[in-house]
């Protein structure tokens, strides 16, 4: 576990070298809370434009199927004097939100709604080096993600106004994300709530992205990239939806084990999306549609063999990244200063 969490610090690291511009960076966690159906995000972000003053973001937002009006979805900003970093040990504060190895915190008032957070997780597997390896040595790739936790089990607790929300052991996933510019569009997934026909939770993870580039003018082709971590196997997984299908749903996405074909379909919730708008570092706007409250079916198919089917039913975490805004996602991330 020494090694493992070495490799998980050096994921985690802060690449941004306090002077290169553009850039930004952002370690995500995402989290579902099983009992309820709530979903949880939150974001820990520098921004160093082409112009203009560097700062920070905390972003913070949440899912609560019975919770509409007191919903929360907020960016604060802060200047670029409110951060402090640390390699060894790991962490990044940013105003008086804190992100540490095993820990997170945080506090926002969302125009008059109190907002906080104190989660603690342990590694439950490896970091997941998202891209292949010559992926991140390549100028032409402007964003790049490794996952330092690609399957979280997150304890703890969430605050949102009058409501809160204990979690103990439910699922999540955090991410680390840097580059110059964001990808022009982009696709992500990822659900670790699976469970079997008797409803008991099933260890493993399935998680992808598609990104189309932008480079010194022209528009790359997409890149997928997903992969699929089941009972101590680890497959690569391959988008079958065509590119130009993705604003409708759902995502297929399929590979093969040793002895099963496994395929995996998501579904879009347009209804219970956010829409957060980031300023990309070179200039203009990017807007991600993001939720936690996707459906996700995991189907494994031996041959001459019934297939075995698992669900997550509202929790797996799904978004899509492009340069305009879909009005199918009801509610807007609110910026603060």
């Amino acid at each position: 576990m020494e090694d493992v969490a070495g490799v998980i610090a050096g994921s985690k690291k802060m690449r941004w070298d306090l002077r290169a511009r553009p850039h930004y960076e952002v370690w995500y966690t995402t989290v579902s809370q099983l009992s309820t159906g709530a979903g949880f995000w939150i974001r820990y972000a520098i921004v160093a434009p082409r112009s203009g003053p560097n700062r920070t973001e905390v972003w913070f937002t949440s899912f609560i199927p019975d919770l509409t009006e007191g919903n929360v979805a907020v960016a604060q900003e802060y200047p670029i004097e409110y951060f402090a970093a640390s390699a060894e040990p790991f962490s990044v504060r940013m105003g008086p939100s804190l992100l540490e190895a095993g820990r997170m915190t945080g506090m926002l008032d969302a125009a008059g709604l109190p907002v906080t957070w104190d989660l603690v997780y342990q590694p439950v597997t490896e970091p997941l080096e998202f891209l292949p390896a010559p992926l991140y040595r390549t100028r032409w790739v402007r964003t790049k993600l490794l996952v330092p936790h690609p399957f979280l089990m997150i304890g703890g607790k969430i605050q949102v106004g009058s409501r809160t929300f204990i979690l103990n052991g439910d699922p999540g996933q955090q991410g680390h994300v840097w580059g110059s510019r964001h990808a022009e569009e982009w696709t992500w997934f990822h659900c670790s709530a699976f469970v079997d026909d008797r409803g008991e939770p099933v260890p493993g993870y399935v998680t992808g992205a598609t990104a189309q580039q932008r480079f010194a003018g022209l528009l790359l082709p997409p890149l997928g990239f997903g992969h699929l971590v089941w009972k101590e196997k680890h497959l690569q997984l391959r988008p079958e939806t065509r590119w130009e299908k993705r604003w409708e749903g759902p995502w297929r996405w399929s590979g093969r084990l040793p002895d099963e074909d496994v395929s995996v379909t998501l579904t879009l919730p347009w209804p219970e999306m956010v829409v957060a708008e980031y300023a990309d570092p070179p200039g203009g706007a990017v807007f991600c549609h993001h939720t936690e409250r996707a459906g996700c079916r995991l189907e494994l198919r031996a041959p001459r063999q019934a297939p075995r089917v698992f669900h997550a039913v509202a929790s797996a975490h799904l978004e899509i990244g492009s340069r305009r805004a879909d009005a199918r996602a009801p509610r807007r991330a609110v910026r603060q200063r």
